[in-house]
């Protein structure tokens, strides 16, 4: 496994709050191997960073890579962030997404399992030397808000406090 030059995510969920923390994230996703020999992985596991800011881990079960298009949603959680300088680099990566912003993401291999439950040491120690760096990005701005109705809003203004109106 040389790397995988070409990985794309074709779309980017975050469903739900995670029971024990954090955010549930799944990614489409489509790896093109151009190895002429298929290989079955089974259930992989990523870790996920961002900035080297490490995200989560996200994994994946019954792969088999074949050469070319290989679909893959990956599922997990994104971890809960403390540190002041992640927290404001993991702002920088949602706000590059709604705005339709690339931001350069990676993906390091952790364990592969053919049967789903065992790693087999070869086939792990050569997925952990996998590293995908992918591009994350909506397909332009995300419009969120598209109009916001207030209905009749009466405001009351005094020369006493001029800027602290009362809302009827």
């Amino acid at each position: 496994m040389n790397g995988f030059p070409n990985v794309r995510i074709t779309s980017f969920e975050l469903p739900s709050d995670a029971p024990g923390g954090g955010i549930n994230v799944a990614l489409g996703t489509v790896l093109v191997s151009p190895s002429p020999i298929g290989v079955q992985l089974g259930t992989i596991n990523l870790a996920i960073s961002y900035d080297s800011v490490d995200l989560g881990v996200v994994s994946a079960d019954n792969i088999t890579l074949q050469s070319g298009d290989n679909d893959i949603l990956l599922k997990g959680v994104l971890k809960p962030q403390s540190d002041p300088v992640a927290l404001e680099k993991v702002g920088v990566l949602f706000s590059n997404y709604v705005s339709g912003k690339i931001s350069q993401t990676t993906a390091t291999g952790i364990s592969a399992a053919p049967d789903g439950q065992n790693a087999i040491g070869w086939l792990s120690q050569g997925f952990e030397s996998v590293q995908l760096h992918v591009d994350l990005a909506a397909n332009g701005p995300m419009k969120i808000i598209s109009a916001v109705n207030m209905g009749y809003l009466d405001l009351q203004f005094n020369q006493d406090s001029p800027y602290d109106p009362t809302v009827n």
